[in-house]
């Protein structure tokens, strides 16, 4: 695909280039290696860097906006015929229209002044845009995520579903918690405990799992972090409720031997219960092959 391209625009140090084919755009550095691609459904018309690095181009119906980071791009403006780049500086574009006459025309840069900010990593700037309302909505905090910048754009999020899922992507486990109690679905408590198992953190995987009464977790988690004193209360808790196959993984997991014998008695399984008790002169279990009583 990249062999199919028309020309090649630079910024005005040689530091990037736009190599601009019929519908796709590369952006390389210096050293040839694509940074960013750009794929658009109709044809593009041109393409110019402004003293910021930021490539314009057009399209048949727009003039567009894209930053060498991926995920950083917009449009400036919809246009009735298609305009031919020139130039762009001090946010005026300077373009030929199809009839070929030169004009100039002054573009709102204030989108693509946050994304600047989010490309440098310029918090307070950014901060300051949003608080003075320059920039504002879904679009905003996309733009933030997309950056690389969850754990930013989770401070601008209302939705408690959009607000877990940025959290757990960036590790904020503590506020991803917060948003599992206010959904209250058994879900995004199993989503968490899986994330918090990875980072190591046991109390909120233990906490997820008795929000979500994921037993065959706790029971396992119980067993993996040696909390016998846990799992004696869920045999308890599983015995007053019946939930005998349950009681019986427990006593596996834990090696219990009487509490096997105890399930099989009550489950009327007496033979294989008389079986297990059986030991060898050793002390050790007699193994038996599973039958049907």
């Amino acid at each position: 695909e990249i062999t199919e391209m028309k020309y090649v625009v630079w910024n005005s140090n040689l530091t990037y280039a736009a190599l601009v084919g019929q519908t796709t755009i590369f952006i390389i550095n210096k050293n040839m290696e694509i940074i960013t691609k750009i794929k658009e459904k109709s044809s593009i018309k041109s393409a110019c860097f402004d003293e910021n690095n930021v490539l314009f181009y057009t399209t048949y119906f727009h003039v567009k906006y894209a930053l060498i980071e991926p995920g950083l791009y917009g449009i400036v403006k919809s246009t009735e015929t298609p305009l031919y780049l020139m130039n762009v500086k001090n946010s005026v574009i300077y373009y030929s229209t199809a009839n070929q006459s030169i004009e100039s025309q002054h573009i709102v840069y204030t989108d693509v002044a946050f994304k600047l900010n989010l490309l440098n990593k310029n918090y307070e700037n950014i901060v300051k845009m949003l608080k003075a309302g320059n920039v504002y909505g879904n679009k905003t905090v996309e733009s933030i995520q997309n950056a690389g910048f969850p754990d930013l754009s989770m401070k601008f999020v209302v939705d408690p579903k959009q607000k877990f899922n940025l959290a757990l992507k960036s590790g904020k486990l503590d506020e991803a918690k917060e948003a599992a109690e206010k959904l209250k679905e058994k879900v995004y408590f199993d989503k968490l405990a899986e994330k918090a198992m990875i980072m190591g953190k046991l109390d909120i995987a233990e906490f997820c799992y008795v929000k979500s009464q994921n037993i065959d977790k706790l029971i396992f988690f119980y067993t993996i972090t040696g909390r016998q004193d846990k799992l004696k209360k869920v045999t308890l808790a599983l015995k007053q409720t019946g939930d005998n196959s349950r009681r019986f993984l427990n006593a596996i997991y834990t090696n219990n031997i009487d509490e096997k014998i105890d399930v099989l008695k009550e489950t009327g399984h007496t033979n294989l219960a008389y079986l297990l008790s059986k030991k060898n002169e050793n002390g050790v279990e007699t193994i038996v092959e599973k039958k049907e009583i």
